[in-house]
């Protein structure tokens, strides 16, 4: 996610906006964004999950989590490079994210991730919206 975050910029020139959405409680997403160093714009808060249910995104087992030795690996790594922001609390720990490319209501592209860990390099997201019109003032 930091990557996202520090890329920012990078989407402005498309005429998309990036943001994050969040599926747990303000409290949470501010203590995620801060640990991100994220402006408080890029963070929306769906509480009750209705956009991910909208873009369909998976959600994984518990005992899938556990058993996954490279999301315990990306975890550990994060850990020891300093992202400590625990994310229990309201929400589901089993929500699994995705990468979703909006325009008029209608969804123009979509990752679903298989795991936590399971997200596209923003370059690749870069490209898909240079394929696509930019949307207009009003959209």
């Amino acid at each position: 996610m930091l990557k996202w975050v520090q890329q920012r910029a990078d989407f402005e020139p498309t005429g998309y906006r990036l943001y994050f959405v969040g599926h747990g409680s303000q409290s949470t997403a501010e203590l995620y964004m801060k640990e991100l160093s994220m402006p408080r714009d890029m963070m929306l808060i769906d509480a009750s999950r209705s956009l991910h249910k909208f873009l369909q995104l998976k959600t994984a087992s518990v005992l899938g989590l556990l058993m996954d030795a490279e999301g315990r690996k990306v975890s550990y790594d994060a850990y020891k490079s300093g992202f400590g922001i625990r994310m229990w609390g309201t929400g589901s720990i089993t929500q699994l994210g995705g990468v979703a490319v909006v325009r008029n209501g209608e969804v123009v592209y979509r990752h679903l991730c298989e795991a936590p860990y399971d997200y596209p390099a923003p370059e690749s997201i870069l490209e898909v919206l240079r394929t696509v019109d930019a949307p207009s003032a009003a959209s």
